[in-house]
């Protein structure tokens, strides 16, 4: 396993039944009088602004019997039918007890560089029916570490490939403001990624490939265009991968790519989109490609088929076609001009000798 260590990722995410929010800061409140011509009576006093609350700060994070022990994330190669046995530490850094509640749940798929688990009260079907923590409410003293215990068993019938999940620990906060009466969660965890032995089978698809083009003010530059694009891992494992879209004019008179942001762990099953941005000359319809490519899965360098989109792009010279409509009405103004003149000049009486 990795030995660095990673810092635990703060997860906001909104359920069916509670609306997750950031704390809204206490404000003092300010005394506003109204002067009406009278002095205001002595009574009437502003309190003191109380200080606001020192914020609540925890982490959780892989764990032996005797404590957190470096591990950046739980990481499993397991055999169907078997219970392994782990620990999970969460730290209190505040200078107030928490009441935590503390479960296990699925992983979601999310926005490139995000990694999202299910809300607790969404169902889960893998990982977060794997594990089991033997209480999910969890008191942790102002600057300690409570250590929590706890299985994980892998079905008989168990697909091989990857699976996602993690252990997270939710602060309960009765919303403020325009939320009152809401409960305001805030999710701290750990990522859990489990492998079941078996065959490999890496493999990915390129879905819902789009594209947008601004044109530049100036006709003679290229225009700005926006390739989106979602991948979806069809295989059974974990993949890393690069994208990368192409735009090409008719007769490939004109062509550019550029890469994009790489998908790092996207777990089987699960989806991310992204987008490129590039130059592309305003040449009429374009044809639009993304390739993504494999290049490795949980560490180790694979070879697989790159997967690819592919779509089409109407990139109309709408400045050019302006400065030539204007050359063109200049040149037909004076062409008119001119015929004027000579009916004119057609139309004169001749000179008298």
């Amino acid at each position: 396993m990795p030995a660095h260590r990673s810092s635990p990722r703060v997860v906001r995410s909104t359920s069916r039944r509670a609306w997750r929010a950031a704390r809204a800061p206490l404000t003092a409140l300010a005394l506003t009088t109204v002067l009406t011509g009278g002095a205001v009576p002595p009574e009437a006093t502003v309190e003191d602004a109380q200080p606001e609350p020192a914020p609540s700060t925890w982490s959780v994070a892989p764990a032996s019997a005797e404590g957190p022990d470096g591990r950046p994330r739980f990481e499993y190669v397991v055999e169907p039918g078997h219970r392994y046995d782990d620990h999970v530490a969460v730290r209190n850094v505040g200078t107030e007890p928490l009441q935590l509640e503390v479960y296990a749940a699925d992983a979601a798929s999310g926005e490139i560089d995000a990694f999202t688990v299910l809300a607790a009260d969404e169902p889960s079907r893998e990982v977060g029916t794997w594990v089991d923590l033997p209480s999910q409410q969890v008191e942790v003293p102002p600057r300690d570490v409570v250590l929590i215990p706890f299985s994980m068993t892998i079905p008989v019938d168990v697909e091989p490939g990857d699976y996602a999940g993690g252990v997270v620990a939710v602060m309960h906060t009765d919303g403020a403001g325009d939320a009152a009466g809401i409960d305001v969660q805030t999710r701290v965890g750990t990522r859990v990624y489990v492998r079941v032995a078996g065959p490999v089978e890496p493999a990915l698809s390129v879905e819902t490939v789009t594209a947008t083009y601004a044109h530049a003010v100036n006709p003679a530059r290229p225009g700005h265009g926006v390739v989106g694009y979602t991948v979806v891992n069809t295989g059974n494992v974990r993949l890393d991968a690069v994208p990368v879209a192409s735009v090409s004019a008719p007769f490939e008179v004109w062509d550019g790519s550029a890469e994009g942001p790489g998908t790092v762990d996207l777990f089987p099953g699960m989806a991310v989109s992204g987008s490129v941005e590039l130059p592309v000359a305003a040449l009429g319809p374009m044809s639009v490609e993304v390739v993504v490519e494999p290049t490795s899965s949980a560490g180790q360098q694979i070879t697989v088929d790159p997967a690819a989109g592919r779509t089409t792009l109407w990139a109309v010279p709408w400045s050019g076609l302006v400065a030539l409509a204007l050359v063109l009405l200049v040149v037909g103004s004076a062409v008119q001009a001119r015929r004027r003149v000579r009916r004119l000049n057609a139309d004169a009486p001749a000179p008298r000798s």
